[in-house]
């Protein structure tokens, strides 16, 4: 049996809970619905999507309406009747909570150096109370709106100099996103693109991986790599590229 009838008009508006990180005006932009009930068919509802306050139809980009099937188990667990009140006490809500974090925002965005720091170095699940200490350097920029190179070269810099404002004193090593920062902002390290060298053993795969399709820039990286006895000729396309790359050579070891 169907919790709603054709003609319903649905929502699933409700205060954004604690524990979500995202800003409210992406709450309601990503979590919050309205729906008319268009038609019920077996597992799913079939519904054109509202303006949460108002009702009024939302359309495309061609001017059409937005319509779409949804699992009935979703609407009977999350989605009860409009209404006008219920919904506009909500929204009142939502924007003291948007202004209140814009508020917030201004004030991570004058905050001291070592402010920042001391919010990597507390790791920013303890500080907002969510149990396991994590630091990372992507939650930290994010936090302060900060740009993430600024935030990396705060970290590692600051992590030289003991302060007698914090118990804790971390580097950029540190962080749980380490590894990810550190290849966004500077590329992978030597071992990592000879690692994929060896595990692929293709000089075609590498320079499309890396180098961006730079048959002769993955050659010149392979060959003078130290420290691995395994090189190029190791590679499976090695005959290959070596003729694309010297078809000179080539000519003349066929004419001999």
């Amino acid at each position: 049996m169907s919790k709603f009838n054709y003609g319903d008009i649905i929502t699933n508006f409700r205060d954004k809970s604690k524990e979500d990180s995202q800003s409210t005006i992406e709450w309601i932009k990503n979590e919050l619905n309205t729906w008319k009930v268009i038609d019920v068919k077996d597992n799913f509802y079939y519904a054109e999507k509202l303006d949460n306050l108002t009702k009024e139809s939302i359309l495309d980009s061609n001017g059409k309406k937005f319509e779409f099937f949804i699992g009935k188990k979703k609407i009977n667990r999350d989605y009860k009747l409009w209404d006008f009140d219920f919904v506009n006490a909500v929204h009142e809500r939502a924007i003291v909570a948007i202004e209140k974090e814009k508020i917030e925002d201004e004030e991570r965005a004058k905050a001291t150096d070592e402010t920042i720091k001391k919010y990597f170095d507390d790791g920013y699940e303890e500080f907002h109370n969510k149990g396991t200490k994590k630091r990372s350097i992507n939650k930290t920029a994010e936090y302060f709106k900060r740009e993430l190179k600024y935030v990396w070269d705060l970290i590692d810099k600051m992590s030289e100099i003991e302060s007698s404002n914090n118990d804790n004193n971390y580097g950029v090593e540190d962080a749980n996103d380490y590894s990810d920062v550190r290849e966004e902002l500077f590329g992978p390290e030597d071992w990592e693109i000879r690692e994929y060298f060896d595990k692929n053993k293709s000089i075609r795969k590498l320079a499309s991986q890396y180098f961006d399709d730079d048959l002769e820039k993955a050659w010149e990286f392979i060959e003078d790599y130290d420290g691995r006895s395994d090189g190029l000729e190791g590679a499976r396309d090695y005959d290959i590229v070596y003729e694309a790359l010297f078809p000179d050579d080539s000519d003349d070891d066929e004419n001999n």
